[in-house]
């Protein structure tokens, strides 16, 4: 059985699918990994600006 290389880069919809006119609002798996990167990189940064009192 041959093992498709691409199925790691389907994005899925995560939850209930929201249609506002023609455009598509559902969230996927590629956004929920983006909110995840971005909460890290804000925490870094913010932990790396913080002042040592």
């Amino acid at each position: 059985m041959a093992i498709n290389p691409m199925h790691q880069f389907e994005v899925y919809r995560i939850g209930p699918e929201i249609n506002l006119g023609t455009v598509n609002l559902s969230f996927t798996n590629a956004s929920l990994f983006m909110i995840i990167s971005a909460i890290t990189i804000l925490f870094l940064l913010f932990l790396g600006t913080k002042k040592n009192y």
